[in-house]
């Protein structure tokens, strides 16, 4: 097999003939390949986008850690005990 950067073409031509032999007319195949390309190229990019623009705002704050989940049990459990009442 030979690799291909990508896939260019390779899945292109695979999904087109996928959908041509189940029966789609090849214009509606290729427009929907097109659709499927730019869904899986745009939202994971906008989403990139959005996660660096972020993490360069927040990249001068020192990180916090959240507490362990036995140190969180115990917090609890410190917050719930009331004191005994003598009545």
């Amino acid at each position: 097999m030979i690799p291909i950067p990508g896939g260019i073409g390779v899945l292109d031509g695979s999904m087109i003939g996928m959908l041509v032999l189940y029966g789609v007319a090849a214009t509606p195949a290729a427009a929907a390949t097109i659709v499927y390309h730019a869904i899986a190229l745009w939202i994971p990019a906008m989403w990139g986008t959005v996660a660096c623009l972020v993490l360069r705002r927040t990249r001068h704050q020192p990180l916090t850690l959240r507490p362990t989940l036995a140190e969180r049990r115990r917090l609890r459990g410190v917050r719930r005990r009331q004191p005994d009442r003598e009545d």
